[in-house]
């Protein structure tokens, strides 16, 4: 479980029967991944790798202080469609697949500044499909599949229309960002596709280093 320490690299090695080189190697692959935050002189501690903390380290919004933003997340309808081209193209799926799709919004300082699209391969089956069904399902997103490890990320300048003048509070043609990410697995498995539509205000800074 998060926040349980675990045995030695020595102590799995010879628990194992393993190499401590191939152990340490383990090691050092699941604390690149965040699953694993090893102290010296303390041990190694198992560290949350799911549910909305792991996906904090793909936030690439800063506050004026330079600190990371993750806004509260708030999802407002999850429902089933259709993987189109791009959609397919992105999550490596059959055009026409089944896809969990949610939409989604994150506040900041009392104000909503990030709207979203989010497409996940994993669609529930056939019989647990009802409304209560789906919510569960986009609530859990990728994390009941695979640990995400690495995001992929477009950037392109847009202008506010009819629909975001009424969320974000702005003028029509207010110039906002077009993020379209995409999450993989660490072998390499898309897990989720967003397309996100953001106003950073006064607040907010977009970055990506």
């Amino acid at each position: 479980p998060a926040g349980q320490f675990i045995a030695s690299e020595t102590e799995i090695s010879r628990e194992l029967g393993l190499s401590i080189g191939t152990v340490r190697r383990a090691f050092d692959i699941l604390d690149q991944y965040g699953v694993l935050d090893r102290s010296q002189g303390k041990g190694t501690l198992i560290l949350d790798a799911s549910g909305e903390e792991a996906s904090r380290r793909f936030v690439t919004f800063v506050d004026s202080a330079g600190e990371r933003v993750a806004g509260e997340l708030e999802l407002i309808e999850a429902f089933i469609s259709k993987a189109d081209d791009a959609i397919a193209a992105d999550l490596k799926i059959v055009p026409g697949s089944d896809i969990l799709a949610m939409r989604r919004q994150r506040r900041h300082g009392g104000r909503i500044f990030l709207t979203e699209i989010a497409q996940s391969p994993y669609a529930p089956p056939a019989g647990a499909r009802s409304a209560a069904a789906l919510m569960e399902a986009a609530e859990g997103r990728w994390f009941g599949h695979s640990l995400a490890v690495r995001m992929s990320e477009t950037v392109r300048p847009i202008v506010a229309g009819a629909d975001d003048t009424r969320v974000f509070g702005v003028q029509d043609g207010q110039p906002l960002l077009e993020l379209t990410r995409v999450i993989f697995s660490y072998d390499g498995v898309a897990l989720e596709r967003r397309v996100a539509r953001c106003y950073l205000g006064q607040d907010l800074f977009y970055e990506n280093s």
